[in-house]
């Protein structure tokens, strides 16, 4: 109960911004859309994620940091890297990972928006020779999918709605989301800068919220499952060009 009125205080006191994936991607909370950030962005943040988030190899809570750069109005590009305990109660190790977003179409007033993606396409095998789009089980891939998914925003009279489908596929037999993934987001008229955000990720459902605090602070709280509290904290800001 204690998690749960602290993610209603959240909601309630924070004004949405662009939404920030857990895993550091412009997306929901768990799941991606197909929205872009501007072209330029650059973000660098952390998360914190409990056992039940992560892929199963992750049997203890973890954090992961990340890299990420909109350098085109259609394209998004991600490294990130997830801490390993090597030993118990140590962390001596990281998983890294490489993530590419590409924006197909852009979103109009009766079309939504369209993209591709893929996280974790970048592994390296046993005999430690760098593979794109490895779909062998001698990478680790661990987070490793490919997906498409659409993104419309819906104004009613003064409130709106964020809508977002899309599908998994199981190219990687390693990762973790498979199938059909869905969110919906609303933005009251009588505060705009809002959005309540509930999530199926093709696993679990999930509830929470992303706001952009003083335009460069990026802030991810959500209950995955409606029971783990997990979040996140990123710098982002639009480099001159």
């Amino acid at each position: 109960m204690k998690k749960i009125f602290l993610c209603f205080i959240l909601f309630f006191t924070i004004p949405l911004g662009y939404c920030q994936q857990i895993i550091g991607l412009n997306g929901l909370l768990n799941t991606p859309s197909a929205f872009m950030k501007a072209d330029g962005t650059f973000m660098v943040g952390a998360n914190y994620l409990p056992r039940e988030v992560s892929a199963k190899v992750f049997d203890y809570n973890t954090i992961n940091y990340y890299l990420d750069l909109t350098f085109l109005p259609f394209l998004e590009v991600n490294y990130k890297m997830t801490l390993f305990q090597m030993e118990e109660g140590k962390y001596t190790n990281q998983d890294r990972s490489f993530a590419v977003r590409l924006q197909l179409l852009k979103e109009k007033k009766y079309r939504p928006a369209l993209l591709i993606g893929g996280n974790d396409i970048l592994t390296t095998n046993k005999a430690n020779t760098n593979k794109i789009i490895s779909t062998s089980n001698s990478g680790n891939q661990y987070f490793g999918n490919v997906y498409v998914v659409l993104s419309k925003n819906i104004p009613i009279r003064k409130s709106k709605f964020i809508t977002n489908l899309g599908y998994y596929s199981d190219l990687f037999s390693k990762g973790q989301s498979k199938g059909v993934f869905g969110a919906i987001g609303f933005a009251p008229g009588f505060y705009s800068d809002m959005n309540i955000i509930l999530e199926y990720d093709s696993r679990v459902w999930n509830i929470g919220s992303t706001a952009v605090l003083f335009k460069h602070l990026s802030l991810t709280v959500f209950l995955y499952e409606f029971r783990y509290l997990t979040g996140g904290l990123a710098y982002q800001f639009v480099i001159p060009h």
